[in-house]
């Protein structure tokens, strides 16, 4: 018997075993690789070099703001976001300080997470771990 990861489109939507001298084929637009390490799970990217790796967690659109705020304690970033928060119009300082959800698209997170010099990308980041949280 051979296992295989049946793929489609570059991901894995089943595993499917063989039996020796058995003929099958995928169907079409279905790519099927021999599985000879660890074994994927069903939604796995396969890579070009063969191996497996879980698609990335989606960025959420939204967290709460207290998950904004542990999220940004764990990542060691609450106190220099708060001072870039008093830097704010107090519009904005009201903004912050009442906000029933945070949003990842908000201009005005955006800006003070470049002004403090990170990536949209660790931005994700820490709403991602802030959904957790």
């Amino acid at each position: 018997m051979t296992t295989y990861a049946l793929t489609q489109a570059g991901v894995v939507v089943n595993i499917i075993v063989v039996e020796e001298g058995a003929e099958w084929s995928p169907p079409s637009g279905h790519e099927l690789f021999a599985i000879t390490d660890a074994t994927p799970d069903i939604g796995d990217f396969r890579n070009p070099d063969g191996t497996y790796s879980r698609p990335p967690v989606p960025v959420p659109t939204s967290i709460s703001p207290f998950q904004a705020r542990k999220a940004l304690r764990q990542a060691g970033l609450k106190a220099a976001v708060d001072a870039y928060v008093a830097s704010l119009s107090e519009e904005e300082q009201e903004e912050w300080e009442y906000a029933i959800e945070v949003q990842r698209t908000n201009p005005t997170i955006n800006n003070g997470w470049a002004l403090l010099g990170r990536s949209q990308a660790e931005l994700d980041d820490l709403f991602r771990l802030g959904a957790t949280l």
